[in-house]
Order: structure tokens, then C-alpha cells, then sequence
């Protein structure tokens, strides 16, 4: 089961969404809208698995893109992504802040971690095309150009979300042999923002906010 808290908010302004489940296109153009979801059975179950783990691990200096419009690959600060002051770098940073903060220890592979954290942006491009007779006499209309045509519309929509995923390591066993992402956040749209850097940092600072269970235990 999972547990999921959506907010929307503008710069350092946080405004929690109570009544809708999920905000609408307009709020997704005007603001960077933060979702978080967490597994309830690690979270709120006998313990909060969070207070049992000690480190992470996570990439330095890559994240990666998944999209439907070219092939999977990793985006790099100065290579396939140019944003003034940096991207990749300043978000995977702001993540090993918040978890920092937590009490955690950052560690390599090598280290035991108890948790890994993967950063990805989802891309999905769709195209549609919608076609649309005017209304006609019996018999058809004939104007100057003959006989009126369909109307052909095409809507494109270009989205893109930042997503980030805690994976628990340290229980691999006991889950039957497998790595269980145990919480996510989703923040976008991150085309249609109009500071994509700034926002994403401030995102991923409320995405921690509205998550005061990923802490270490004293």
C-alpha cells in the first residue's frame, strides 16, 4: 500500500492541496507541483524503517532520463544540459543536503549503505490530432474556394518530471531477494517552469518538508 501527499507552492510560498487528489494543467504551468508517496508497511508499520538506516549512496554528478521521444541516457551539467548556474550537480546536491539533515551518512558503493537514492527525469512527448467538419447546407456548401474541408487540429503536450526514488538495500534479503523503493517524490513540470533550476531546488527541499518520517533515529 501507499501512502502519497501532493503540494503545490510558488518560490518559497508552500500551499497544500486538501480537496483535489491532483492539480490541474493550469497549476502544473504556474507552479512546480511536488508529489510524494512513501511504502506504508516500511513507514507506519511495527517501526519506521527510516529510524533503522544509517547511510546512503548516490550518483555525483549524473541523472538519468528516461523519454519516449529518444533513447534512454543520462543528462550532464554542460553536455545534453545547459542551465545557468548548473542542474544535475545543484539537485543532486540539495537531495544529500536534506538527507544530511536527516541524520544520514553519504558512503560509496563499498560502504554498506543502508538505502540508495536514484534521480531520473521522465520525459513523454504525445501528439493528437482532432478533425472537425463546419456545418453544412443540405447538399453542401460551394463558396469561392468549393466545398468547405474538415478542420484539422494537432495538440501537442511536452511534460517532464523530476523524480526521485529512496531504495531500501539493507533489508534485500528479507524482501524476498529484491531492492524495494520505499519512497518517491515526482516534481514538475519542468518544461513549462519558468525557472527550472531554482524551482527544482525549492521542490526538493518541500518534498523533505512534507516527509518529517525520513529522519535517523537519535
Amino acid at each position: 500500500m501507499v501512502m502519497k501527499k501532493i503540494s503545490v507552492f510558488l518560490l518559497l510560498l508552500v500551499a497544500f492541496v486538501s480537496c483535489n487528489t491532483q492539480p490541474d494543467m493550469a497549476d502544473l504551468v504556474r507552479y512546480m507541483v511536488v508529489q510524494t508517496r512513501y511504502d506504508v508497511e516500511s513507514v507506519t508499520g511495527t517501526s519506521n524503517i527510516f529510524t533503522t538506516y544509517s547511510s546512503f549512496v548516490i550518483r555525483e554528478d549524473t541523472i538519468g532520463l528516461v523519454s519516449n521521444t529518444t533513447r534512454d541516457t543520462v543528462l550532464v551539467d554542460g553536455v545534453n544540459i545547459n542551465v545557468p548556474g548548473g542542474y544535475v550537480k545543484p539537485v543532486i546536491s540539495e537531495v544529500k543536503k536534506n538527507l544530511a539533515s536527516a541524520g544520514y551518512q553519504q558512503v560509496d558503493e563499498n560502504g554498506n549503505p543502508s538505502f540508495a537514492v536514484n534521480i531520473v527525469v521522465l520525459q513523454n512527448l504525445s501528439v493528437s490530432q482532432f478533425v472537425s467538419a463546419p456545418p453544412f447546407y443540405p447538399g453542401g456548401y460551394f463558396g469561392y474556394y468549393g466545398y468547405y474541408r474538415p478542420f484539422v487540429s494537432t495538440y501537442y503536450a511536452n511534460y517532464a518530471t523530476l523524480v526521485i526514488e529512496i531504495v531500501d538495500i539493507a533489508n534485500f534479503a528479507t524482501n524476498g531477494n529484491r531492492y524495494k523503493v520505499i519512497w518517491n517524490a515526482a516534481i514538475g513540470d519542468l518544461i513549462s517552469t519558468d525557472d527550472l533550476r531554482g524551482k527544482s531546488l525549492t521542490a526538493i527541499n518541500q518534498a523533505f518538508v512534507q516527509s518529517p518520517y525520513i529522519k535517523k533515529s537519535l
